[in-house]
């Protein structure tokens, strides 16, 4: 993650040399603050995956003509869930056939549920002038969303002579929160509409995950935002 991270920031500093170009010149902070909201296609690990709906405030300071610091604090709305059976434990001995695992096997339902919660982001920024009106930036940085995750257990088939208790203490019902967070790639095509007022369409890319590969994360999105700028 740490070499990944380098090789952006490299990137990103490239690619804003070519924006700024020999004469660019610093000029005196912007700060532009608006509405935005995004359609979002959220993924987690297991396949489990669907759309929210995004909204809340962003801001950018440009420090330079060409370069800034972009970020936002948002909320979203829709949970997403995934449910799916199978044989989660067996009763059969160590070493028996397949055939006696499935047969000793306990059948359950797992519902999972993701309920997202407050959310962030933090890039660097570099804009490039495409018209008098329109300009063309990408950002590259951190997002993270905090998230409710449950997952539920109801017990479908016991085997004959187990006690039914027996498998409801091993599978039980969990609640955790948890951080979900990953690399943001984004870019943006920001109009001018009065001296003050911007109106940007905005596409971004969320990746992460565990260094293992058993957690996995990415948030994919389109959406607009507002900018009065100051």
């Amino acid at each position: 993650m740490k070499s990944r991270c380098g090789l952006l920031i490299t990137a990103f500093l490239l690619l804003a040399s070519i924006f700024a170009g020999p004469n660019a010149q610093a000029q005196t902070t912007r700060f532009q603050v608006g509405p935005v909201a995004r359609i979002e296609n959220i993924g987690f690990e297991g396949g489990a995956n669907g759309n929210a709906t995004v909204t809340g405030l962003a801001a950018t300071v440009m420090l330079t003509d060409h370069f800034g610091i972009d970020g936002d604090l948002t909320s979203a709305s829709s949970g997403i869930t995934r449910s799916y059976e199978g044989t989660f434990i067996s009763y059969a001995q160590r070493d028996a056939s397949r055939e006696e695992i499935e047969r000793m096997g306990v059948v359950a339902r797992r519902d999972l549920r993701y309920v997202p919660g407050l959310g962030g982001s933090l890039a660097l920024t570099a804009r490039a002038k495409a018209s008098n009106r329109v300009a063309l930036g990408f950002r590259i940085g951190v997002a993270a969303r905090r998230y409710v995750e449950t997952s539920d257990i109801t017990i479908l088939r016991v085997p004959e002579g187990i006690d039914p208790r027996l498998p409801e203490q091993i599978l039980r019902d969990e609640r955790r929160e948890a951080i979900r967070s990953g690399l943001l790639f984004g870019v943006d095509a920001p109009l001018r509409v009065t001296r003050r007022i911007n109106v940007a369409q905005e596409f971004r890319a969320v990746l992460g995950g565990s260094p293992d590969g058993r957690r996995k994360y990415h948030e994919v999105s389109l959406g607009a935002r507002v900018s009065l700028a100051f």
